[in-house]
């Protein structure tokens, strides 16, 4: 599980390796440094929006707001200033766990993908189908929640060809 952690000092060669700006494993022993400490909202694998799209390549777009989906958060949508980065903190509307979060993500991307794309569907669509193989997501899965998306997420999955794609 990672954690966020923000700190005015750099923390102890042994405690935490950085995966990502600012993205930290959690520390087997805690960091005996008083300035720093973790947020309790575990963010898992689960980017969204423009942060997701630039990851996955279909969009070179460097967003400012980092966009999280998580499920422990109270109110829908929250921003979280860290340091000098701010999270968005979605609300996710179906529980993400580790069975399940590849797929999710990859639906939210779709909810909205027009807002994301630099280049065509042709492009968009052999970013995907990557995605989907690396991550061996199946038409099963994708059927499990794409019912609890907005009706126009079918439109880009049809534009998409995806379900030539999903085994």
């Amino acid at each position: 599980m990672l954690f966020l952690i923000w700190s005015y000092a750099r923390p102890a060669a042994n405690t935490a390796n950085v995966l990502a700006n600012g993205i930290f494993p959690q520390a087997a022993i805690p960091a005996a440094v008083d300035n720093i400490s973790c947020s309790a909202i575990p963010i898992s694998k689960n980017l969204s929006g423009n942060s997701f799209a630039n990851q996955l390549g279909i969009s070179t777009q460097v967003p400012n707001k980092v966009e999280i989906v998580s499920n422990n958060i109270a109110a829908k949508i929250r921003e979280i200033p860290i340091g000098k980065r701010t999270f968005i903190v979605r609300k996710s509307q179906i529980t993400v766990n580790d069975n399940n979060v590849y797929v999710l993500q990859m639906l939210e991307l779709l909810k909205n993908l027009d807002a994301y794309l630099d280049n065509g569907y042709g492009d968009a669509r052999e970013k995907f189908k990557k995605y989907i193989d690396t991550h061996e997501i199946t038409r099963a899965e994708v059927d499990q929640y794409i019912r609890k998306y907005p009706v126009t997420i079918f439109k880009y999955y049809y534009e998409l060809r995806l379900d030539d794609v999903l085994a």
